[in-house]
């Protein structure tokens, strides 16, 4: 027929699929260390053909603490332990200046069962070998961790505290003013003679003390205790899946729970598994099928775990080499950092990185765990500067968040005054108006701390 014609038409499409294997060989990547042991017991229990060695058990095994030292384990570390207050105070002491944490230990070691500090600073500032303005801004350190209100030392400061951290729109006028009244210590006034001695009206006070009953506590120990009175854990302890050490100069990198020698495919399935191959078990073909199903994925489980270690241990020396200075001298050397560059560094993606760093912590060679989300923070170094020149400032006269831009600039970092006020307060510190102290009166001999009801 005129005109017609015959055609064909292919239709094809492109399609990608993923391998059953390859995503369980991501999940397991992004596995923390305290996961994949649960993971590992799963598959102990799933799967007969896979078995522990006889050998010791990778060090922080269940029913883990947060361990002094890797390098020499005890069997007492195994033990479950509680965080206590101190333990939990010196984990976020872990990137102050190592001359001002020394200081902090020593303070959080002071501490009494109220999380109240009692000390004559003259007699710590004697020990340190420091000024009592540096014993000062060692207790305004130690008052800037969690729980709100740590280091006071007094019930009236320790409401202070916790005031100054909540928003000055959450917080009803007079608030501050009607503490600093009714804690004083020459008399103590009654709620009621407070606020007629401040002019507040009925409804002020009722504001007042339903914000302090509702949102404040007395004693900031008590936010880590149960029932039963004993300090608890605010959060599970956590494990560690590498350790960093520096060796004559060196430093090296060790994965902490290497399981690639603690599990294996059992002996027994895997003379079953040989006897079927040299035809000499008598197995029927579902059997047989079985069998090996069992083997192999007991092998791929293994092979998984190895990947999972070397990928680790890859990604962790190539952050090592880039933030190198951080590893030396501390939170100041920290490097810009984003995760693409190591991906590109390694040859993988991107995504492969953060799978590989999220959630898992490094132990540092003083012991202390960091997240290795610290190592992609470049505002890390601005904001300990920041915190240096504010622990170290006149609290008559704190400075301004364009003083403090200012004050940074001259020390490498380059800032507007909106990135000063957002990394101040992801930092918990107040604005200036906030922070300013009256100055304390001059004592005969030495300058010691304010004198606090």
């Amino acid at each position: 027929m005129l005109g017609q014609t015959t055609g064909l038409v292919a239709d094809t499409t492109l399609s990608q699929t993923v391998s059953p294997q390859l995503v369980v060989q991501s999940e397991i990547l992004e596995l923390t260390a305290d996961k994949l042991w649960e993971r590992i017991q799963q598959e102990l229990r799933d799967n007969p053909a896979l078995e522990l060695t006889d050998g010791p058990l990778p060090h922080f095994a269940p029913g883990h603490a947060a361990v002094a030292s890797l390098e020499t384990p005890d069997v007492l570390e195994n033990l479950p332990a509680p965080c206590t207050l101190a333990d939990d105070l010196r984990l976020q002491l872990a990137h102050v200046p190592p001359d001002r944490r020394a200081i902090c230990e020593y303070l959080v070691d002071c501490l009494d069962e109220r999380g109240f500090l009692d000390i004559e600073p003259g007699s710590v500032a004697r020990q340190f070998g420091v000024s009592c303005f540096d014993v000062e801004a060692a207790v305004r350190t130690l008052q800037s961790l969690e729980p709100a209100g740590v280091g006071a030392r007094s019930l009236r400061e320790c409401l202070l505290l916790q005031v100054e951290r909540f928003p000055a729109s959450q917080v009803p006028p007079h608030t501050q003013d009607f503490i600093n009244t009714y804690l004083q210590t020459v008399r103590r006034r009654s709620p009621a003679e407070a606020a007629a001695f401040l002019s507040l009206s009925d409804a002020q006070l009722a504001a007042i003390l339903q914000f302090i009953g509702e949102h404040l506590y007395m004693w900031p120990a008590d936010r880590f205790r149960d029932d039963l009175g004993p300090a608890v854990a605010a959060k599970e302890a956590i494990s560690p899946d590498t350790a960093v050490s520096a060796e004559g100069g060196q430093i090296r990198v060790r994965i902490v729970q290497s399981w690639t020698q603690s599990v294996r495919v059992s002996e027994a399935y895997a003379r079953l598994d040989a006897a079927w191959r040299r035809a000499t078990c008598p197995l029927s073909p579902a059997e047989r099928l079985q069998l090996a199903d069992k083997v192999r994925a007991a092998q791929t489980f293994i092979d998984h775990l190895t990947r999972r270690e070397a990928v680790l241990r890859r990604v962790t020396e190539a952050i090592v080499r880039r933030q190198e200075a951080f590893f030396r001298e501390g939170p100041a050397g920290l490097e810009p950092l984003t995760r693409k560059e190591i991906a590109a560094e390694l040859g993988v993606h991107e995504s492969t990185i953060s799978r590989v760093t999220r959630g898992k912590y490094l132990q540092l060679p003083d012991q202390r765990l960091v997240p290795y989300d610290l190592f992609f923070d470049g505002s890390l170094s601005a904001k300990e500067e920041l915190r240096e020149l504010i622990a170290a400032e006149d609290p008559s006269r704190p400075l301004s968040d364009n003083a403090l831009a200012h004050l940074l600039q001259g020390r490498g970092h380059v800032l507007a005054r909106r990135t000063v006020a957002k990394y101040r307060d992801a930092l918990g510190i107040p604005p200036a108006h906030r922070r300013r102290r009256p100055r304390p009166r001059a004592v005969a001999g030495s300058p010691s701390l304010p004198a606090v009801a």
